[in-house]
């Protein structure tokens, strides 16, 4: 929309160039990685009841999520114990996630709002308090159950079934800091 990537059920606000954007550009590939990195914090947080910490995609749209267990021990994240043998359920989980296609919708939420409706997450209200400022609003989406703030700007897909080439590949464990688990 006028030159800016614009989730495709979002509200035209007024008069725009639209420009529909495929699956196979460098955007289109970047919405679907974003979806999909959604769909894997959604599966995870199905699964294993986790906090979800951070995510990264690289330029080969691969991407994982930074999660631990929502109770903490003397103020210190306890890595979820994800096993290979794992991968089998969060695959089943993945698919009934795209097969029940999902709506991936956008909703503008207050700040204060926001670190109301992310009270449990510690990590999630930090950043909330560090990259939105006061008074303002900002993006949530929601995928069925699943709520995540988004702080990326990237738009999503339509909806879940949209992500139809999803497969959950790797377990990584690996402790970033004291903080923080993989």
């Amino acid at each position: 929309v006028d030159g800016v990537l614009w989730d495709f059920n979002r509200v035209l606000e007024k008069s725009c160039t639209l420009c529909f954007v495929s699956s196979s550009t460098r955007e289109g590939k970047e919405v679907i990685a974003h979806s999909s990195m959604h769909l894997l914090g959604q599966i995870l947080e199905l699964r294993f009841n986790c906090l979800l910490l951070g995510w990264r995609i690289d330029k080969y749209g691969q991407f994982y999520h930074d999660i631990a267990n929502i109770e903490t021990v003397n103020g210190r994240y306890i890595a979820v114990d994800v096993t290979q043998e794992d991968l089998t359920t969060l695959q089943t989980i993945a698919e009934m996630v795209i097969r029940t296609n999902f709506r991936f919708d956008r909703i503008t939420v207050k700040k204060a709002d926001l670190a109301k409706m992310f009270k449990y997450s510690e990590h999630r209200v930090d950043q909330i308090d560090e990259y939105i400022p006061d008074d303002t609003y900002d993006t949530v989406y929601r995928c069925g159950i699943f709520i995540d703030l988004d702080l990326s700007g990237v738009p999503h897909v339509r909806e879940s079934s949209i992500l139809k080439e999803f497969e959950v590949i790797k377990v990584y464990i690996n402790m970033l800091s004291d903080q923080t688990m993989s």
